[in-house]
């Protein structure tokens, strides 16, 4: 832990307060080779959700509304053609 508090501080040690959380948070969510799991892991028993997972998340649902907003013109199209043409025979 010691280590990764240095690295991330680039140089800089009077950065090492703002660095522990993120240290401490990596550690925790690091997959041990020994056990195959991460202290979250063992201790909630479910993955972390981590800021990447968010996003593909959020971009997924930007892609199903995309879609839907489609389908809802598409069947907005058809209705319409459908009514104009009831009306012209």
């Amino acid at each position: 832990m010691r280590e990764a508090i240095i690295k991330s501080c680039q140089g800089d040690l009077r950065k090492w307060p703002d660095k522990v959380q993120e240290a401490v948070f990596a550690d925790r969510v690091t997959v041990s080779h020994i056990t195959g799991y991460s202290p979250y892991q063992l201790l909630h028993r479910t993955d972390p959700l981590l800021l990447l997972d968010l996003a593909k998340a959020t971009f997924l649902v930007g892609i199903l509304i995309a879609l839907f907003n489609h389908l809802w013109f598409l069947l907005f199209l058809i209705t319409t053609v459908l009514i104009i043409g009831r009306g012209s025979t």
